[in-house]
């Protein structure tokens, strides 16, 4: 009987030992999900979504290693083949987190100084700035250098017009249109310019220190990172078998383009490759290979920049946050045809790493964190509940100046009104910043702009009318009156105007790069429609002041002749259209 009671107290023991002991080794993520369940519930995520995916690779991990990996889709849907682990992807705006690391391991060999004038590690003269105060490496990482956004020059349609990125940063410098150290405007010239001050210290090409510091010590083989993925040729192979999409599984056009500023932009390889990298820039146990001193990667995320005057940090020395119910930290990215993203948790040392063939993809890149992270309504900022400004945001991030400010009235929005990953918080009563990018609430010149552009719809509308009035009057060899040549000059060439328009805002819309010979060639078109239409109001003006004998009809004609002439020449006048110069 004593033996039967120490055996069952023995097994007894032994089954809570491993209750026990599973109780202890069972890891959780913060929203309560087991690990052992993480690929169960991936996997249906997925399913529930399928309509919307063509292809995505995807990796969690920790600060014990990868704790699952998987490969979902397609990257040709139309030649049936999968996504595996050799899928190649573009890292997009990801790449410059690069740039980055690249600087703090020269900081940490006291090779640069994050608060000094980055124009002491350039050529002489080399930028040409509006305001005289120093660039520092940090408003760089802030994205507060001041420079406008640019379209030109970023981009390049084949492969024998890459230029050196020392030659095409003094070439294509956008204006600096804010005071350094104020506004946050997101700028891929900026981050390129930061990776050639890398190139000036330590006197190799950037392509070449990102293979010998990072690829080369992390073991990422499948990873290029040049312009024109010269510099690996498997990837660029690779690339050759996947297929771009948008996020309804329709297949884009393929287009042959190349990053001249390739250090913001231009990295691409396998999930592997940037899991390696993601899990070396991230807290763990045991220090980064990246860096000789452990401290380094301490520094490198602490924050230099936070939401106004909340304690929410926004940017990490040039790592950007996002809102989950635990602040991530990384960056995403987006090209012509492919999205990802790359965010952890400094607390918990948990990442997750997203790669997509689709174009601005945000189910898998961004709504799939919150399986880990928790969502966004749960976060740090929702608890603030923050009263909401009113009024347009005009962002900072847009082309202020030259020819193709039109474009920055695209870049407007209004505050959402529920909590998402989107956050922000006041800086002032005028600004408002999103991380990245700062908003000018309520901007007088924007609004004076936007005045300006319903003024031009009405005229446009009213010139339209005037030239189909016109037409009939034509073909019945009708004779016309002075106005009425008058008349139909100005609708004719206010129609041109608007060809002219439209024309120029595809182009700008068009991501792919810019033909400097055929936006020139728009420009000095808008030159000579603002000439014309101020030679014909200056005769319509004189006749209407010496023509005593102008009556009702006729008089309100010439008026709204004029108007609609004056309308069109402010328009021009104000975006700058005529500055082909400045192309």
């Amino acid at each position: 009987m004593k033996k039967i009671f120490l055996r069952i107290m023995i097994i007894l023991c032994l089954v809570f030992e491993t209750v026990l002991t599973q109780k202890v080794d069972a890891k959780e993520f913060m929203t309560g999900l087991s690990y052992d369940n993480i690929k169960f519930t991936i996997d249906q995520y997925v399913d529930e979504h399928k309509n919307n995916l063509a292809g995505m690779s995807m990796a969690i991990y920790d600060s014990e290693g990868v704790i699952y990996e998987g490969n979902y889709g397609y990257k040709d849907i139309e030649n049936g083949l999968l996504v595996d682990e050799n899928t190649v992807f573009e890292w997009g705006s990801n790449s410059k987190l690069l740039i980055w690391v690249s600087v703090m391991q020269l900081y940490e060999r006291n090779l640069i100084d994050l608060n000094r004038d980055i124009r002491e590690y350039l050529p002489e003269n080399f930028l040409k700035l509006s305001y005289n105060k120093k660039i520092t490496m940090i408003d760089l990482m802030n994205h507060q250098a001041g420079f406008q956004d640019t379209y030109l020059g970023m981009q390049v349609p084949k492969k024998e017009k890459i230029e050196s990125l020392e030659i095409a940063l003094k070439k294509y410098q956008p204006k600096q249109v804010y005071e350094p150290s104020t506004l946050s405007a997101y700028s891929n010239y900026g981050a390129s310019l930061a990776a050639f001050v890398v190139e000036r210290i330590s006197g190799i090409s950037f392509t070449e220190y990102v293979h010998k510091n990072i690829f080369e010590p992390l073991g990422m083989r499948h990873t290029s990172i040049s312009a024109d993925l010269s510099d690996n040729e498997w990837v660029k192979e690779k690339t050759k078998e996947i297929k771009n999409y948008d996020t309804n599984r329709k297949l884009l056009k393929a287009q042959e383009y190349y990053f001249n500023f390739y250090p913001c932009g231009a990295a691409t390889g396998t999930i592997s490759d940037m899991v390696l990298f993601a899990m070396a820039i991230t807290p763990s146990k045991s220090s980064s290979p990246l860096f000789v001193n452990e401290n380094t990667l301490n520094i490198l995320l602490t924050p230099t920049k936070y939401y106004g005057d909340t304690n929410i940090p926004s940017i990490y020395h040039g790592f950007i946050t996002t809102n989950y119910e635990t602040l991530l930290v990384g960056h995403n990215g987006a090209t012509l045809g492919q999205s990802a993203s790359l965010f952890f948790d400094v607390n918990s040392g948990i990442g997750m790493v997203v790669m997509a063939n689709e174009k601005y993809e945000t189910i898998f890149n961004q709504k799939m964190y919150e399986i880990i992270f928790g969502s966004p309504k749960d976060s740090e900022f929702a608890k603030l509940n923050l009263p909401r400004p009113k009024g347009i945001i005009a962002m900072a991030r847009a082309i202020k100046e030259g020819p193709l400010s039109i474009s920055s009235m695209f870049g407007f929005t209004n505050l959402p009104t529920e909590t998402t990953n989107l956050i922000w918080a006041p800086v002032n009563k005028d600004i408002i910043t999103f991380g990245a990018v700062d908003g000018i609430l309520n901007s007088k010149i924007f609004i004076i702009k936007l005045v300006l552009l319903i003024l031009l719809l009405i005229s446009i509308m009213r010139s339209i009318f005037v030239v189909i009035t016109f037409i009939p009057n034509v073909l019945k060899h009708k004779n016309f009156t002075e106005l009425e040549r008058l008349n139909y000059y100005s609708g004719a060439a206010i129609i041109c105007f608007i060809i002219n328009l439209l024309s120029l805002i595809a182009n700008i819309l068009n991501d792919l790069y810019i033909e400097f010979w055929l936006y020139k060639f728009q420009i000095t078109i808008f030159l000579s429609i603002a000439i014309t239409l101020s030679i014909l109001s200056i005769f319509s003006i004189k006749k209407y002041i010496n023509d005593k004998q102008l009556r009702g009809k006729e008089k309100r004609k010439y008026i709204s002749m004029s108007f609609s002439n004056i309308v069109v020449i402010l328009n021009i006048i104000v975006f700058d259209m005529y500055q082909f110069w400045e192309i």
